[in-house]
């Protein structure tokens, strides 16, 4: 914990992340802490740290840290929604109540100022949690859907369309799906748009060329 030149208290980007034993590499991960709407030069700033390396030369050797705020490591350790999320949490509300405290605090008013910085922590982690991808749960709802959907217009599991051309149907159905959202994938669906996702598959069919082949291929003449 540092402190900024005008006086906001400072957090490591690495020492959070270290203690929060993240898995994911810490330069995807904080990228993607970064992405849930922190601007640079207002909730944190990128600069050079030196590190021990025995393997460097001099022993030390240079890396980029990001400095945060107390508000954004704050919110960053709450969206963990693991235990030390919540253990780091709690530390910077108390580090928050101190640099807030201009003359001792009753009981009553410490407990209404965690209230309040709490209330609005869950109120900003709230709307972002609107923006972060659908769970694996709602992946696999929309795959079954989306295979369901691809089924029905392929005659049935046990049409010569299925086996011929299964893959080019679920693969039609995809893009159109990731080009409809602006997504490069279908697992990085905004929750919030999650119930139109699922309405999306269920409206969706094949293009005219394939609705032939698939016709074609099961023997049918009439195309409606």
């Amino acid at each position: 914990m540092n402190q900024t030149h005008s006086g906001k208290t400072a957090v490591s980007g690495h020492d959070l992340y270290r203690f929060l034993e993240v898995k994911t590499p810490f330069w995807k991960w904080i990228k993607r802490m970064v992405s849930y709407g922190f601007d640079e030069n207002d909730d944190f700033i990128v600069t050079d740290k030196n590190v021990r390396d025995e393997t460097a030369f001099g022993n030390h050797r240079k890396i980029k840290d990001y400095i945060l705020t107390l508000d954004m490591a704050k919110e960053i350790a709450m969206i963990q929604r693991t235990d030390k999320g919540k253990q780091a949490r709690q530390y910077f509300i108390e580090v928050e109540k101190q640099y807030r405290r201009p003359k001792p605090m009753t009981a009553t008013e410490q407990l209404l100022l965690a209230t309040q910085s709490i209330g609005e922590i869950d109120e900003r982690v709230t709307k972002l949690e609107d923006t972060f991808p659908i769970s694996n749960a709602q992946q696999q709802e929309l795959n079954q859907l989306e295979h369901a959907v691809a089924i029905k217009h392929l005659g049935g599991m046990n049409s010569n369309a299925y086996r011929k051309l299964k893959g080019k149907v679920f693969s039609q159905g995809w893009r159109a799906f990731n080009r409809h959202f602006h997504i490069p994938r279908y697992c990085e669906l905004p929750k919030l748009e999650f119930e139109k996702g699922k309405e999306y598959l269920k409206m969706w069919a094949p293009d005219t060329d394939l609705r032939i082949e698939i016709q074609e291929a099961n023997g049918q003449t009439n195309m409606f």
